[in-house]
């Protein structure tokens, strides 16, 4: 489906100043003169924000085309309002690509040694500068999981036995089981799902490079990011904290050694260990259902059995309403607006890109 006109000049607008940024980036890196260690993050950051940036385009073009399909299905007065929130919408994401394109050259500039990018950057600066209307942005909602709610080892060991590497207890994998036997995705979260598939594939390589060595599925790890970052490389597997510092929130201090900044991949290493994943060998449907459910902890198992956990099975037949709004605070009228780790692993399934004997 073609765009507009408009959002299709907005999205060659925001391409441009990446590849400018871009090209400014791999000039200066081979001007400058920097020691190992320090070229060592500048390359990492490089390849954090360039992450971000293609999670963001990909978003873009997701919305765009609906947008697209909106123009040509949608004529007349009653659906002049919804056509007006999306353009409202894709403003707010071109803005969201120039903000990164921006952070992407404020780094660049902190980093070299030698040379002057103001002169290079001041083009590009006087078109982010320029006005883009009134925007909507996009947030990546979510599910913050209360601080008390994270398991100790205690409590994981009451539900899933002996210790975290110990099998999934026969009554949880019945109703893991049964759960994911019965889901199915909501029609109105379909297109969503899609693009969660899309984004998931698309960083496939990465994660299956942090799991490998473990034995851990990439698309386990890929949920997590999903739900912990919304795909974006420059936050910490562990939580979504920044990677220019250890963890703050729950799971803090992460990592405990190196720093102050990491790549995502020193990340994901430590969390996958600190989460005990290198020791897990179940990786069927109740083995992962389980180990996605520990990451965020089993608050709503223990104290509101009556909401299947959103981390899990929001986007789904299974959730409905209720969730964690904030830490420690529980909003039964409260609706998450993820895709749940299981919905995600069920859409893989009825693809044929993940089975399970």
């Amino acid at each position: 489906m073609p765009l507009t006109p408009a959002s299709s000049q907005a999205f060659r607008d925001a391409l441009a100043i990446i590849n400018r940024a871009h090209f400014v980036a791999e000039s200066a890196a081979d001007r400058a003169r920097l020691d190992d260690e320090e070229r060592r993050l500048f390359e990492a950051r490089r390849q954090e924000i360039r992450g971000d940036l293609a999670a963001r385009t990909f978003y873009f073009n997701f919305v765009a085309e609906r947008l697209g399909a909106l123009d040509a299905a949608l004529t007349g007065d009653p659906y002049r309002d919804v056509k007006q929130q999306i353009q409202t919408r894709l403003l707010g994401l071109r803005r969201l690509l120039t903000d990164a394109a921006i952070d992407f050259m404020g780094d660049v500039d902190r980093r070299l040694v030698t040379g002057d990018p103001d002169e290079v950057h001041e083009d590009t600066r006087a078109v982010l500068a320029a006005p883009a209307g009134k925007t909507a942005s996009f947030e990546h909602d979510r599910d913050p999981p209360a601080a008390a709610e994270r398991p100790n080892a205690g409590a994981t060991a009451a539900l899933a036995g002996a210790g975290a590497a110990s099998a999934v207890r026969a009554d949880l994998r019945r109703d893991y089981e049964t759960a994911f036997a019965e889901s199915v995705i909501r029609p109105d979260r379909q297109g969503s799902v899609n693009w969660h598939l899309q984004m998931l594939e698309a960083n496939r390589a990465r994660y299956e490079a942090a799991g490998g060595p473990h034995g851990i599925p990439w698309w386990f790890i890929g949920a997590i990011h999903m739900l912990e970052s919304g795909f974006i490389f420059n936050r910490h597997l562990h939580n979504g904290d920044p990677l220019s510092a250890r963890t703050v929130r729950v799971p803090a201090g992460r990592p405990e050694r190196g720093g102050p900044a990491f790549t995502w991949e020193e990340s994901a290493a430590d969390a996958l260990a600190f989460k005990e994943l290198d020791r897990w060998s179940d990786w069927s449907v109740a083995g992962a259902l389980y180990q996605w459910e520990r990451y965020n902890g089993f608050g709503y198992r223990r104290h509101h059995p009556e909401v299947a956990s959103p981390y899990l099975w929001s986007f789904s037949n299974q959730y409905g309403k209720g969730k964690y709004v904030a830490d420690g605070r529980f909003d039964p009228e409260a609706v998450s607006q993820q895709c749940g780790a299981a919905t995600l692993l069920r859409a893989l399934v009825n693809h044929g890109v993940v089975g399970f004997a």
